[in-house]
């Protein structure tokens, strides 16, 4: 997913594609690759801000180098939503996944905070577990 936020394209996202591959690898499962482009409501659904699409393209191709180092099969989707935690949901279902891994956001990872509102949202409406990767120190 790529939204600032929610996610960040950094460490937190590199390692959270390592620990999809992982995971994938030991159940012998596919990983989907995915991102979010937050399309603002002043533009059509289809013209994405370009540096926003640019973003996400780019947490894309690092995710699947990453990814691709393992002996899995890996697919990339990238999804145009006006929310991001609805685009998630909606790769979520269309996908029929079994986990979604997301990173936790840099200011999240740090100290005990909460994890944010959005964080929640995804969460509580995802069709399927929805494991928060808060980075290494965390595990």
């Amino acid at each position: 997913m790529c939204s600032s936020d929610l996610v960040d394209e950094g460490a937190g996202a590199a390692r959270t594609a390592e620990l999809a591959a992982r995971i994938a690898e030991a159940q012998g499962a596919e990983a989907i690759v995915g991102a979010v482009v937050v399309v603002p409501r002043s533009r059509s659904i289809e013209a994405p801000p370009p540096a926003t699409l640019l973003e996400c393209q780019r947490a894309i191709s690092l995710g699947q180098a990453l990814v691709s180092r393992h002996p899995i099969q890996c697919r990339t989707r990238l999804v145009h939503a006006r929310e991001i935690v609805d685009g998630a949901i909606r790769l979520a279902v269309e996908e029929h996944a079994d986990l979604m891994i997301v990173p936790s956001p840099e200011s999240e990872v740090e100290g005990a905070t909460p994890i944010s509102q959005r964080m929640q949202e995804l969460v509580s409406r995802a069709p399927c577990t929805v494991l928060i990767n808060r980075g290494i120190e965390a595990l």
